[in-house]
């Protein structure tokens, strides 16, 4: 199944399209989380859809999730198709497993933060009274 022209972006319309700059465009296709055809003039086209490819690397970094998780997830999908609604929902079960092992870490990170806060604190009222006694 190959690609009809008409399905095919240029950089700047993708870019423009995702939201994403070109150099991040040029960066994600670095790292292989999108893809690209080359034309006769070696000027990059991208298939429509990497328009939600892009669209799921940006949401996972908001998220806190790594390029190196970003990429194996994608490295699930289909490169030479457009992912089906089955695809995305195998990929989005292991997702939703990393977004739950990061939310853990960071729920363990603010508890840490506000222990810390808490000892801190304490040091502080230790300190004081200790002065006050001399």
């Amino acid at each position: 199944m190959g690609v009809d022209k008409g399905d095919l972006l240029t950089i700047g319309e993708t870019a423009e399209r995702s939201g994403a700059s070109v150099p991040t465009l040029r960066y994600y296709e670095s790292r292989g989380l999108i893809h690209a055809t080359r034309t006769g003039g070696n000027q990059r086209r991208f298939p429509r859809h990497t328009l939600r490819r892009v669209a799921f690397v940006r949401a996972a970094q908001r998220f806190g999730l790594s390029l190196e998780e970003v990429g194996a997830a994608l490295a699930t999908l289909p490169v030479d198709r457009p992912p089906t609604a089955r695809d995305w929902q195998r990929l989005s079960r292991g997702w939703h497993d990393a977004l739950e092992d990061h939310e853990a870490v960071a729920e363990t990170t603010v508890e840490n933060q506000a222990a810390d806060q808490n000892l801190d604190f304490e040091h502080q009222r230790v300190t004081s009274e200790r002065q006050a006694e001399l």
